[in-house]
């Protein structure tokens, strides 16, 4: 499994700003990513996870994506939504697995992840 961290990178845009981002690198360079943007016109953020061809099917992605979302309920970012185009078979079983409801949004499928959690407290 390549190694995996935490990274500040990114900046905000007119309608979002980026939350946490998680890289998964080999040693040779960035192989996955996944980052949490978070959504100025909703009270929600999204998540978006990236894995390079040679390394799918290894388990990265979902561990890119469980990461992401830990860190997003734990800075209050919730709920975080995930957005799967139909042909994404990996990404539509992970939903599954993990109990998410897809529904019909512009041609894509898409659901929450995780509620609300209650508000961030100062360490």
């Amino acid at each position: 499994m390549p190694r995996l961290r935490t990274a500040a990178c990114g900046g905000p845009s007119a309608e979002s700003d980026l939350g946490p981002v998680w890289l998964a690198s080999d040693g040779g360079g960035c192989v996955g990513e996944a980052r949490v943007v978070v959504s100025r016109r909703e009270p929600c953020s999204h998540l978006a996870v990236t894995v390079a061809d040679a390394v799918q099917g290894r388990g990265l992605g979902p561990a890119l994506a469980r990461l992401a979302v830990a860190d997003a309920i734990r800075l209050g970012l919730a709920p975080v939504v995930v957005t799967i185009a139909t042909d994404n078979r990996p990404a539509l079983r992970l939903a599954a697995r993990h109990g998410i409801e897809l529904r019909w949004d512009d041609g894509l499928l898409s659901g929450r992840v995780c509620q609300r959690p209650g508000p961030v407290r100062a360490a």
